[in-house]
């Protein structure tokens, strides 16, 4: 089933086209975050404190208003490296070769959020795991979902090109790429509203936390 196809057969039908790619996506994305989580455990004593200093030297800064955000700068800055990663997964999905890069972005992002998540836990404990919670889920709520369509859809359209070499029959690749373009420009939506979280709500809740973590 070809691209555009996927769609027009409804979501159910988008989904049984798709269901491979989905599983090995998460699974990806699943073993990015359990590794990067495990890596906390390998770090050495000297690593560990180093990265706790900046960790407490930048939550102090929030409780003692020494480290202020600048909302619309922030908002620039995660919305700029949201759209790079989107933009990323759509240039790779127009080459075949792109394959094994679009599952590396996939596990690497996975593997920062875990690793991100497991540190605060590992040092922090209870107020760790509540300042992941409201200050890293918020906008990977929406930025990991955009980034597992977005990654799935780079795969069914690079994996359309290569079917293509041997079957001539498919739709018209102009159609398969405004569509293709037209879903990854929706998840590019979703990431700019995760660079609006990171930026004017997850501050908030940081700045909460940091209250009681560090007295």
């Amino acid at each position: 089933m070809s691209f555009v196809e996927s769609f027009r057969s409804g979501f159910p039908g988008y989904l049984r086209s798709t269901a491979i790619l989905y599983l090995v996506v998460l699974i990806l994305l699943v073993l990015g975050l359990a590794i990067g989580a495990l890596t906390v455990n390998v770090l050495d004593q000297s690593e560990r404190l180093e990265l706790a200093g900046y960790l407490e030297v930048f939550l102090r800064g929030l409780v003692d208003g020494q480290l202020r955000t600048d909302p619309p700068l922030a908002l620039r800055a995660a919305c700029l490296q949201n759209l790079k990663t989107v933009g990323s997964l759509w240039i790779l999905g127009l080459t075949v070769i792109g394959v094994p890069a679009i599952a590396a972005v996939v596990f690497l992002r996975g593997l920062v959020v875990g690793f991100t998540v497991g540190f605060l836990v590992k040092e922090m404990g209870a107020a760790g795991f509540f300042l992941a919670a409201l200050a890293v889920l918020p906008q990977n709520l929406l930025a990991l979902p955009a980034l597992v369509i977005t990654a799935v859809s780079a795969l069914s359209f690079s994996l359309l090109l290569l079917r293509r070499r041997w079957d001539r029959s498919c739709r018209p690749l102009a159609e398969e790429f405004m569509g293709y373009s037209f879903l990854v420009l929706l998840m590019g939506g979703l990431m700019v509203g995760a660079g609006f979280l990171e930026a004017y709500i997850s501050p908030v809740f940081m700045r909460l936390i940091a209250g009681f973590a560090v007295r």
